[in-house]
Parts: structure tokens; sequence; C-alpha cells
């Protein structure tokens, strides 16, 4: 064991504990148990095999597959995505747009986690976006 007992796997040495690395471990720890209470709300279970065989019938074009994929994850996207806009409106057009872009590049698109990982993190990317940009829009008077 290191001196100063166990650390977050973030900091290398002790001299690195800044207040950003443990902003970073905290806005990580609240991601995980945000996802986790979600997914215990709508009983998710993370279908490998359904989901490869959704992205393959996504990628040859079939708006079946994307129908289905909207019907399993649109709803609790949506509740993620509230978590960090608060306007149940705005986030439902976030989430649209994370489908949209899926769709649109559907050819292309390589997905190394698991299809529902993916989709989370596209979210909570467009979230943090839509935020940074609302935040930085001058006050109209």
């Amino acid at each position: 064991m290191q001196e100063g007992g166990a650390r977050c796997h973030f900091l290398s040495s002790p001299r690195e504990t800044t207040s950003k690395s443990y902003m970073d471990l905290s806005f990580c720890m609240m991601f995980r148990y945000c996802v986790n209470i979600i997914q215990s709300k709508y009983k998710m279970r993370d279908k490998c095999e359904d989901n490869e065989r959704l992205l393959l019938r996504l990628r040859c074009g079939d708006d079946r597959a994307l129908s289905e994929m909207m019907e399993r994850y649109f709803v609790p996207l949506c509740d993620f995505c509230h978590l960090f806009i608060g306007d149940m409106a705005v986030s439902e057009e976030l989430v649209s747009d994370v489908f949209y872009t899926v769709w649109s590049k559907r050819i292309t698109l390589e997905i190394h986690t698991s299809l529902k990982s993916y989709l989370y993190v596209s979210v909570r990317n467009n979230a943090l976006k839509n935020s940074n940009n609302v935040n930085k829009m001058p006050m109209v008077k």
C-alpha cells in the first residue's frame, strides 16, 4: 500500500491531489449512480446479443431497428438527460438529436462499448455541451 492510504486511480502521486481531480471523481461517481438508478427504475438489462443484432440491422438500413432502439432507450435517456438539463422538453430534443446522429451515421458508426453505454455517454455529452452553450448566451433585456 502506498503512503497516504488508498487513492483514486485518477491520481498518480500524492502531490497531484487537486480539486479538479476530486471534481472529476465526484462527477464520475455521480454519473454511475444516476445510470444505476435509471437502469433499476426501468429494469433495463444490457442484452449484448440483442444490441449487436440491433446495430447490425441498423447498419443495414432497417428503420424498425431504430424504432426498437428508441422504444427501449428513449424514456430512460430522457430521464437521465433531465438530471443535467432540468427541462424535460429540452431533454427530449437532445435525446432525439442523439438518435438522429446514430441513424445518420449508422454505416460509419463505430461503437467500442455496449450500445447502452454509447447512448448514455452521447446523451451526457450532448447535455453538457448544451448547458455550456446556454450559460454562454448573452442575456437579452
